[in-house]
């Protein structure tokens, strides 16, 4: 449960989002497909990746 779904707590304006990829998936072809939209990598842990969108943009992707 995020902040912004009770009421009267102050809630970042970031949303975070997981992306789940099937096993035929290139991880690292889509990861690098976000970067050249922008996002930046934060970590790479082999079978799941981090990446974000400056802050004001307000967005996190895992996959």
């Amino acid at each position: 449960m995020g902040s912004t779904a009770v009421d009267g707590i102050w809630a970042k304006d970031i949303a975070d989002v997981m992306v789940e990829l099937s096993s035929q998936s290139d991880l690292d072809k889509a990861a690098e497909t976000l970067e050249r939209s922008g996002f930046t990598m934060m970590s790479d842990e082999g079978e799941r990746v981090s990446l974000f969108k400056t802050a004001h943009s307000g967005t996190n992707v895992v996959m």
